[in-house]
């Protein structure tokens, strides 16, 4: 039977001030591991097969890591609303998201990214 361990983590948080009556500001942190792995395996093949068939490759040893997850996310984020009138309001965004694959296997897909924002909001 094979075994096929996982797991993972998260923590989120969020924090809205609103200094003034026309300005609103927002923080926003967000923490993800995750983790998982297939257990190391044999596949013997029988040695009469492997006599019959000796330019095959029969090595599976590993196999098992093909599978295998170790990614954290880490990701930071502002925003802001800074009203103008009863109805039109000014808006913004950054956010900055940083992934780390510790367990590449095709591709290292780690890097980071930022976003910004901006835009006109009215209220109808």
């Amino acid at each position: 039977m094979l075994n096929y361990e996982n797991g993972s983590d998260t923590l989120i948080g969020n924090l809205q001030v609103k200094p003034t009556e026309r300005f609103e500001l927002g923080f926003q942190a967000v923490w993800s591991q995750a983790a998982a792995g297939l257990a190391p395996f044999a596949l013997p093949a029988p040695a009469d097969y492997l006599a019959r068939n000796p330019n095959q490759m029969f090595d599976f040893g590993l196999t098992n890591t093909y599978s295998d997850l170790d990614v954290t996310r880490l990701e930071a984020g502002v925003n802001f609303r800074f009203g103008l009138s009863e109805r039109l309001s000014l808006l913004g965004e950054y956010r900055w998201i940083d992934l780390e694959d510790d367990a590449p296997y095709l591709e290292d897909t780690s890097g980071s990214v930022s976003f910004y924002g901006l835009a006109l909001g009215y209220r109808f």
